[in-house]
């Protein structure tokens, strides 16, 4: 992102910079492509920029089997376009464009079914704005976020009211944080590890919040991925916009299987973990998994560390979301559970303990 520095029409000194936005409408319904009655609703539209100016724009088109797994950039010659749904099940698109300005450029996007407005420092503020369209329970609504957040995904907030509640460190490092290939898939950023490959990601140093007294403090880092096999990658449009823009995955995945997937850990080069982790599909669906590394606290000092996890298979591709780090004690025993658990359901959990852990509380 390049800044400058002028004024606004009140002689106010701006911040001038480019900004990547995108912009998605409609909705994805997993059944056949039947003669399915739907809400007509038609995205055919423009968009228009005050005290900013749109630099390059975009076409999104969606695609996939069950979901929107595919994602594409259509280059268009101007920011005005023609759109339809490619079946019955995908009617998800969207724009994607630069736009050059302050924090009081304002945006305005028309179509046939909504025109709305905002500005940068609303969208800066934040983060989402969406607008419904159609009666009130309809399924379909407009968002517009800065392009590579994801609405949908933990963010760093979240976490501020745990750490206030119990004081432990805790930190949430996204795809993009990672030296790993970026590719966007399911409208996820996700760090793209092929066989025999590894990514490195830079762990902050911790600030120790538990008392030494609750027993050795360690780091837990768990990394949420999921597995797939053999696809053909490629990026198009200036390498999207030099990484800077919406990454685009070439072609689905050419077959879906469960696999296990061997993977190994290292801090500074020296190994740490290592173990096999089980990934499954559900129809051709990926099912996200969790991988977790402890780290005591001897091997953190007032630097950074790089934590590399290296693909040990020699055939899938392991795809890491983010990683969640949490300080935790050895006198302490956690169950995690897995978010596809009901609220209000039981369920069985087998826990394991070292002899010195016995006298835990759970």
């Amino acid at each position: 992102m390049k800044a400058g520095a002028t004024t606004n029409r009140a002689g106010t000194p701006r911040q001038i910079a480019t900004h990547l936005i995108r912009i998605q409408w409609g909705y994805w319904m997993l059944y056949g492509n039947y003669g399915v009655q739907h809400a007509d609703h038609s995205w055919d539209g423009t968009l228009a920029a005050r005290d900013g100016e749109i630099l390059r724009c975009w076409l999104l088109e969606f695609s996939g089997y069950a979901g929107p797994g595919r994602e594409s950039l259509l280059p268009l010659s101007e920011p005005r376009w023609h759109w339809q749904p490619a079946n019955a099940n995908n009617r998800m698109g969207g724009v994607v464009f630069e736009l050059r300005g302050g924090a009081d450029s304002l945006v305005t996007f028309y179509s046939r079914t909504i025109d709305f407005s905002f500005s940068v420092a609303q969208l800066a503020a934040r983060k989402e704005l969406r607008f419904h369209v159609g009666p009130r329970y309809s399924n379909v609504d407009v968002i517009v976020t800065l392009d590579g957040y994801d609405p949908e995904l933990d963010q760093d907030r979240d976490l501020t009211a745990l750490t206030r509640g119990d004081g432990r460190f805790r930190a949430l490092l996204q795809a993009g944080t990672m030296r790993a290939p970026l590719r966007r898939w399911f409208r996820t950023d996700w760090a793209w590890v092929v066989p025999r490959a590894a990514v490195e990601v830079e762990i902050p140093a911790p600030r120790w919040g538990l008392a030494r007294s609750a027993g050795e403090r360690f780091l837990s880092v768990t990394v949420r991925c999921a597995a797939t096999f053999p696809v053909r990658l490629e990026e198009t449009l200036e390498e999207i916009v030099a990484r800077g823009g919406a990454r685009n995955l070439a072609a689905p995945p050419d077959i879906h299987r469960e696999v296990t997937l061997p993977w190994e850990a290292f801090l500074g080069g020296e190994l740490v973990a290592e173990g096999r982790q089980f990934f499954a599909y559900l129809g051709n669906v990926p099912l996200m998994e969790e991988l977790t590394v402890a780290l005591p606290e001897r091997r953190f000092g007032s630097a950074p560390r790089t934590l590399t996890i290296r693909n040990g298979s020699d055939e899938a591709h392991l795809l890491i979301a983010r990683a969640y780090l949490e300080e935790q004690s050895s006198a302490e025993l956690s169950v995690h559970c897995p978010r596809w658990v009901r609220k209000g359901a039981e369920f069985e959990a087998t826990v394991t303990c070292r002899a010195e852990q016995r006298n835990a509380r759970i």
